[in-house]
């Protein structure tokens, strides 16, 4: 396989087994003389439980996640025609997709945990960067892109796309009848007297007055409410780098407890063969020791002899 296959199958499996299942496959390119693709493995990050679930629907649902990815042209087109109606019907279909992949997602996670292995369940935490993820495919193609790339590491977010906001149909009806009023009651006075006329100018004044007042109410609601939705991205802009800083933290103190639970494991290793080392050290000190021994008796015991045969030559020659 070549990098983006391996990637994208390592990416297939639960966090929890990402970072065991990248060095097994890194030590097994290295036997088989691939070390720079080995190399590129080492480099892939364990992705945090939503980012997995949409790896999952990439490889599994890559048709809804599409599909789900292409309404993002269409509300843009809806928006710069400020086709409200449009909005509101795209938005109604982004959000029962959004929810139909959650539940994939969901049934996805359940399935790729192994037979009698704890069993994957969705925080709450969790479906919210899902769910966030998803909508950012929506609204920025480059998120799409990776969403679709099935190697995604963490979930994505993205602030300032929504529908536009609905005209009030109750509003402009009253402002068009008070109007049509006024100019009906006008028209209707016109060949009156002089008395009749500025009766009738004066109820209009009040009118065209009472008119203007809700025009600039509305207008300062308006304002009001543009200034809130700023406040709630800007809020929702924090949160996320917040989620983001936590998630990061938690893979952090994740993958230094699986590095330091290897390393106990290494020297529960290592003192079990030093202590087998020092127990054959013995053993052979022992042994050396003994075999010492018996060559100081035999060569004790073999000086005499010599000895005497010494003596014996001399006494012949």
């Amino acid at each position: 396989m070549n990098y983006e296959q391996e990637a994208i199958a390592l990416y297939a499996l639960p966090p929890a087994q990402f970072t065991t299942a990248r060095d097994v496959r890194i030590a097994e390119l290295k036997g088989e003389k691939r070390a720079a693709l080995a190399g590129r493995l080492k480099l892939l990050r364990r992705p945090t439980v939503a980012a997995w679930c949409v790896n999952l629907l990439a490889g599994a649902h890559r048709g809804e996640l599409q599909a789900l990815a292409d309404l993002g042209a269409q509300l843009a087109d809806a928006q710069r025609q400020g086709d409200a109606g449009a909005i509101r019907s795209l938005s109604a279909e982004r959000r029962r997709r959004v929810a139909a992949l959650i539940g994939a997602a969901a049934r996805l996670a359940a399935q790729s945990v192994p037979p009698r292995a704890e069993p994957v369940g969705l925080e709450p935490t969790v479906v919210a960067d899902l769910e966030a993820t998803l909508n950012a495919a929506v609204a920025d193609a480059a998120v799409a892109r990776r969403v679709l790339s099935g190697r995604l590491v963490r979930g994505e977010s993205y602030v300032g796309f929504g529908p536009l906001p609905e005209e009030d149909g109750a509003g402009s009806s009253t402002r068009g009848s008070a109007s049509g009023a006024s100019s009906t009651g006008l028209s209707s006075t016109g060949g009156s007297s002089s008395t009749g006329g500025g009766h009738t100018e004066a109820v209009a004044a009040r009118a065209g007055g009472a008119s203007d007042g809700s025009a600039r109410q509305r207008e300062a609601a308006v304002a009001a409410h543009a200034v809130a939705d700023q406040a709630v991205a800007g809020a929702r802009v924090e949160r996320d780098g917040a989620r983001r800083r936590r998630d990061v933290a938690r893979h952090a103190r994740e993958e230094a407890a699986a590095v330091l639970a290897e390393a106990e494991r290494r020297l529960v290793d290592a003192e079990r063969t030093l202590a087998g080392s020092e127990r054959t050290l013995e053993r052979a000190e022992r042994h050396r020791a003994d075999t010492a021994a018996r060559l100081d008796a035999l060569t004790a015991e073999g000086e005499p002899s010599a000895r005497r045969t010494s003596r014996s030559a001399a006494r012949s020659t």
